[in-house]
């Protein structure tokens, strides 16, 4: 196969373990066949470091971690079938979506500047605006695996779990780079000066607050709501960048 080939292979293949392992074994084949050893042992070693060295360890690629066991019943990697032709934004969030794109691209360059890089980001606005195809289809841009959240897991009976499911989450959008999306946000982030709301939903509040703030995702965390009136006033300064999607005008419509 043809090296460019192998290397498209190689990208798109990116957050799936087996499946980049077994395009990086043809790689190293065909160096092996032109006699380039010395090339394809140093690759092979490097291939076995992968996922065994430090966070530390400046490899040049991101670590790949395994789906983790404990959130693999709250997690779901949705595959993007969607591409940047498919959706019409306005122009203010085009522009915002291009700056963040850069943003990441850029990102340890602006962190050697002591910059801020955005990475927490809230998506509001009404019921069919593109929220949802928004996000998949920033993952894809963005070279990331998209994963969803699945709230009906998520979301426990029992006194303490839910805030423990969180946590299992924020932790995998912490050590694995990511979009990691949050649907219907407000189901978690309800106002806590509602009446009608006991004390178990409250801690669920308390605790997001404090899980939003302290992690700095490997890649993205982003929450969609339609009720963003229904949101806790916390919430909102816990978020890097607060994106509204509105009803398409006539130019978009056309478009």
């Amino acid at each position: 196969m043809a090296r460019g080939e192998l290397v498209k292979k190689l990208l798109a293949s990116y957050g799936r373990d087996e499946e980049f392992r077994a395009v990086v074994e043809q790689i190293i084949a065909d160096e092996e066949k032109k006699n380039n050893n010395v090339l394809a042992r140093s690759l092979r070693k490097m291939l076995e470091n992968i996922g065994t060295a430090s966070p530390s360890t400046k490899t040049g690629l991101s670590r790949l971690l395994p789906f983790p066991d404990k959130a693999k019943d709250l997690i779901q990697r949705i595959e993007p079938q969607h591409n940047a032709q498919d959706i019409v934004l306005s122009h203010e969030n085009l522009e915002q979506f291009v700056s963040l794109i850069q943003e990441f691209r850029q990102a340890d360059r602006l962190k050697r500047h002591g910059l801020p890089v955005r990475s927490k980001l809230l998506f509001c606005g009404p019921p069919g605006t593109g929220k949802t195809l928004c996000a998949e289809i920033f993952a894809a841009e963005l070279g990331l695996p998209f994963f969803h959240v699945r709230l009906d897991s998520l979301i426990s009976s029992y006194l303490g779990e839910t805030a423990s499911n969180i946590r299992k989450t924020f932790e995998f959008a912490r050590r694995q780079p990511c979009v990691l999306f949050f649907d219907e946000f407000d189901a978690l982030a309800r106002s806590r000066d509602e009446s009608g709301e006991h004390n178990e939903l409250r801690r669920v509040v308390n605790s997001l607050l404090i899980f939003i703030e302290q992690i700095a995702p490997s890649g993205f965390l982003i929450a969609a709501t339609n009720l963003d009136r229904d949101l806790d006033p916390a919430i909102w300064r816990r978020f890097d960048e607060v994106i509204w999607f509105e009803l398409p005008d006539t130019g978009m419509i056309k478009k």
